[in-house]
């Protein structure tokens, strides 16, 4: 038994290719590929200890949002993060 073949509607528009829409965030991954690594770098060079009293002694500041936990037990560097 053979089965038809369909063609979708969209097939002859132009600039309907669902292969070009979803594209990667490049800038994006770079972002959390930098910050990660200066994180895991900042964690060897110092103790964790040290680097969360040094997050915490940050003044109130509206640019920056400040980790009154430190910053060692974050799960993620960029959005929310529930522990923060």
């Amino acid at each position: 038994m053979k089965l038809p073949v369909y063609h979708p509607f969209w097939e002859g528009l132009p600039h309907c290719n669902i292969y070009n829409t979803i594209t990667p965030d490049v800038l994006h991954q770079i972002y959390q590929g930098l910050i990660k690594h200066l994180i895991s770098w900042i964690k060897t060079a110092y103790s964790e200890a040290e680097i969360d009293v040094w997050c915490k002694c940050l003044p109130p500041n509206h640019n920056i949002h400040l980790c009154m936990k430190g910053i060692s037990i974050l799960s993620r560097v960029s959005g929310l993060s529930p522990l923060m």
